[in-house]
């Protein structure tokens, strides 16, 4: 991947190195992310999704915003969002598009996600930034202008976030063969933040799939090495081992009313991938 975080952490200076060096000391060997002051939070499109197949539902993104505006409260706060209520690849059954343009409707799609949802958050009195890697007047944040140099849109993003105020990352890094996983843990390191939060429809990451197997197996602990050797499909490999690399944990928990309260706190149940 062109854009990874592996690339991002050479790319970082002396002080970032240190930065997230230090972050790394802190956090290895915890056990829940209670003390985590700065997270990015993975976000699926198909949270705004309506009953039956309509796309969008405005009560949905209210009571996701909500949620968020709790969390904000907490901790400072990046958000990933998907696009997949209103496009994926699979939406395309017939193979109409080729994958590359099917990959960029599914960037535009986020950002539809992400203007709701900044007009969601506005309600419940929170403050949101929409990020992207291209600019788009009146939509993305000024610091997303290609004149803006990456170590002042960092530091830029960073101070926002120190104002409580919610970054919403739209459109992966602009290019198409990116997972949204891997931008995750991209973000996070370009932000500085300590923990990467996956919000799923399960409650952590399993042995079996539990909604075909009965005694399928939560585990509340896995270390990067064994979440890569067995390859559990919850999260994207490659984002895992930019996780490792980069020393931030990863915790996936099923979203849900007041579970993301509950995760920060650390009284949720999730499972973490780390060291």
């Amino acid at each position: 991947m062109r854009n990874s975080a592996s690339s991002t952490h050479r790319g970082a200076s002396r002080s970032e190195r240190k930065e997230r060096s230090a972050v790394k000391a802190r956090h290895t060997g915890a056990t829940t992310h209670s003390s985590v002051r700065r997270i990015v939070l993975k976000l699926s499109g198909e949270l705004f999704s309506g009953r039956g197949r309509a796309p969008f539902s405005l009560e949905k993104t209210e009571e996701l915003a909500q949620e968020l505006a709790r969390g904000s409260r907490i901790v400072e706060m990046g958000i990933v969002l998907g696009g997949g209520n209103i496009w994926r690849g699979r939406h395309d059954a017939r193979g109409v598009f080729d994958s590359t343009l099917s990959d960029y409707m599914g960037m535009v799609a986020t950002f539809v996600n992400a203007l709701a949802l900044k007009g969601a958050l506005k309600q419940q009195g929170v403050r949101a930034h929409i990020i992207a890697p291209f600019f788009i007047p009146g939509v993305v944040h000024p610091l997303c202008r290609p004149t803006v140099r990456p170590s002042e849109r960092r530091k830029g993003m960073r101070r926002l976030l120190s104002r409580k105020e919610v970054l919403l990352f739209s459109a992966g890094t602009g290019k198409p063969g990116v997972t949204t996983d891997s931008v995750t843990v991209s973000r996070a390191l370009e932000i500085g933040a300590e923990a990467v939060l996956k919000g799923t429809k399960v409650d952590g990451v399993y042995s079996r799939d539990p909604k075909r197997f009965s005694n399928a197996r939560r585990y509340p602990f896995l270390s990067y090495a064994q979440y890569i050797k067995k390859r559990f499909g919850v999260m994207d490999v490659r984002a895992i081992r930019e996780a490792q690399e980069g020393g931030i944990p990863v915790f996936v928990f099923r979203w849900k009313k007041r579970s993301l309260e509950a995760v920060l706190h650390g009284r949720g149940v999730f499972t973490r991938i780390g060291d």
